[in-house]
């Protein structure tokens, strides 16, 4: 059986994708030569920048614009493409304004999906393609595979835990359908939920998927022969993420600002880009604080996880499965983690400290992590031990093997 992943689009590279980048790097250097990535220029790209010792004698774009180097090209399917004719969809939007403009933003979607879906289906036919694994928007390009007789079966991968791209029933119209995970959810042969908490919140918007087409991943995992557990001095907290609201990079910011000041042989990290950096970076400079730091995007935080002490991830609705917590654990960090979602499924009370989501509680307990520093080493060693027992690559290589053989199934029940 041959399998392919399929993550198309842009944007930043997070942990969600990390995951099927090592996902697919753990099952090439296995020898697994079943499988196959299908991806855009755009990740290609990322991925040569993030390692360059990556597999990639089996990853091909799939996007319509210029391919990454000539020895790649010479791999790809020749598809050609036409450029959409926008003087059309123009005048349509002009003539009927409302209506118009629902049929411009439905064939553009539909065209440019349409584009990627010919690339995929050309390397399904030559590469005997049995599994279509559609990773977040890479399930799109796929829909047109739903309404052929003999076609590969689809898995779709969600990992949407803010809903942003699926509507209720009653916001669903037929325009939104090349923009939206709502066909997904409802024909694709397995749907992979990434956690328990975002199977639960599809349901609260009245989308039902059946039992058997559903499916929980079982944990997380990262590829830890880099990452190391080194001596922890001086004390350190260090804070990871895109720095947007959901995250609360303010609060542990405004934590530290205080905590910066009592104690000034504390270290405080705060790593990551995003629309609050600025902000964060000038009350920094008010402070003038020597122990506060904010590097701002850091593409390799390991380096910063092997000499802190204590992971801080405070979101607003689930902090699992988060790629720098597991990071973290690994180089051997405690962590102070919200109480929300699904993070209880890999931050417990021995490698970490659940607390409510407020700034005191979250004061409270960095003070605690100060004052009982052989705690914090405790903890953070089990957290090492912990992510490589329980959240490992084998795990997610077996379990994505085992649902592609299920969407096989369903698919041929279907019939």
């Amino acid at each position: 059986m041959t399998m392919a992943f399929v993550l198309t689009g842009g944007g930043s590279v997070g942990g969600a994708q990390k995951r099927f980048f090592n996902l697919f790097k753990y099952l090439q250097k296995a020898g697994d030569s079943s499988c196959c990535f299908l991806t855009s220029r755009y990740y290609y790209k990322k991925i040569r920048e993030m390692d360059q010792n990556y597999p990639l004698e089996r990853v091909y774009v799939v996007d319509e614009y210029d391919l990454p180097s000539e020895r790649q090209a010479m791999k790809q399917p020749d598809v050609g493409h036409k450029t959409p004719n926008n003087t059309f969809f123009s005048g349509v939007k002009k003539i009927i304004p409302s209506y118009g403009l629902k049929m411009y933003r439905y064939f553009k979607s539909r065209i440019y999906q349409y584009r990627i879906y010919k690339r995929i289906h050309a390397l399904v036919c030559r590469e005997k393609i049995d599994v279509l694994v559609g990773i977040y928007s890479g399930v799109i390009p796929l829909y047109f595979y739903f309404r052929k007789k003999k076609r590969p079966a689809i898995v779709f991968v969600d990992m949407d835990s803010w809903f942003t791209e699926v509507l209720s029933s009653e916001e669903y119209r037929w325009d939104q359908k090349y923009s939206s995970f709502n066909e997904a959810l409802k024909r694709a042969d397995v749907v992979d939920f990434l956690s328990p908490y975002i199977r639960e919140g599809i349901s609260k918007k009245g989308i039902d998927v059946p039992h058997e087409r559903a499916s929980i991943t079982p944990c997380s995992f990262s590829l830890y022969e880099k990452f190391t557990v080194k001596e922890k001095k001086p004390f350190s907290f260090v804070f990871a993420a895109r720095l947007e609201p959901m995250k609360n990079p303010l609060m542990y910011f405004n934590c530290s600002l205080l905590l910066a000041r009592q104690y000034p042989e504390v270290r405080f990290y705060l790593l990551g880009d995003g629309p609050l950096l600025e902000t964060i970076r000038k009350k920094a400079g008010e402070g003038n604080l020597h122990n506060l730091i904010i590097p701002g995007f850091v593409p390799d935080p390991e380096k910063y996880f092997v000499f802190t002490s204590v992971f801080v991830s405070v979101q607003e609705t689930n902090n699992y499965p988060s790629q720098s917590v597991l990071e973290a654990m690994a180089c051997g960090n405690m962590i102070i983690a919200s109480d929300v979602g699904d993070t209880r499924m890999f931050v417990n009370e021995e490698n970490g400290i659940l607390i409510p989501l407020s700034m005191e509680h979250l004061k409270n307990a960095m003070e605690w992590c100060i004052t009982h520093p052989s705690e914090v080493h405790k903890k953070g060693h089990h957290a090492a031990s912990y992510v490589r027992t329980f959240h490992t690559a084998e795990r997610v290589a077996a379990y994505y093997k085992e649902i592609a053989e299920k969407a096989c199934r369903n698919k041929d029940n279907n019939r």
